[in-house]
């Protein structure tokens, strides 16, 4: 590695992961903007991605979202127990929120990270293969189109291929 290229850890942005937490925490009315297209394994901190999905997993219960109930979510939590994810990291969550109008915002560029952070392993596993003796160009490059294909989805109904912008919900 050259000492200015860059790595997947580059491609991260806690505080936006942090703000849209904190605000669906704040307002679990802006999680219907997001939940539609925005998945735990998108967050590139793990701890984010199951706080969110607990989040949601207590909206789908018609369960109340918020410090003191995810807290008691966590409680039975071995791992999140052990990490000791309490009431302070959540109050610090909610205390980075912002308007639930703009949670969408932040959600994006979670998601667009994430899609950046899984382009740039698909070009490292493509990097990795290409001195295998054993490997024909041609299927290198079908393995590669296909993980693309996998990535931004085969077609969007009658609009052509799909993008990895395209796979987000109009603004």
């Amino acid at each position: 590695l050259g000492p200015d290229r860059q790595t997947a850890s580059d491609l991260v942005d806690y505080a936006a992961e942090q703000i849209v937490l904190g605000t669906i925490l704040y307002d679990t009315a802006a999680l219907p903007q997001v939940a539609g297209w925005l998945a735990p394994e998108h967050f590139a901190d793990a701890l984010h991605g199951r706080i969110y999905e607990a989040i949601g997993r207590l909206v789908d219960q018609g369960r109340r979202a918020d410090i003191h109930t995810l807290r008691a979510t966590f409680d039975q939590d071995a791992v999140l127990r052990e990490i000791g994810i309490g009431a302070t990291y959540l109050m610090r969550l909610v205390e980075m929120s912002t308007l639930p109008e703009c949670a969408e915002e932040y959600a994006r560029m979670v998601l667009a990270l994430a899609h950046k952070r899984l382009l740039l392993g698909m070009v490292d596993d493509l990097r990795d293969t290409l001195f295998d003796a054993e490997r024909e160009v041609d299927g290198l490059a079908a393995d590669f189109a296909s993980g693309l294909q996998k990535l931004t989805g085969t077609k969007r109904r009658g609009s052509g291929p799909a993008t990895l912008t395209t796979t987000l919900p109009p603004r």
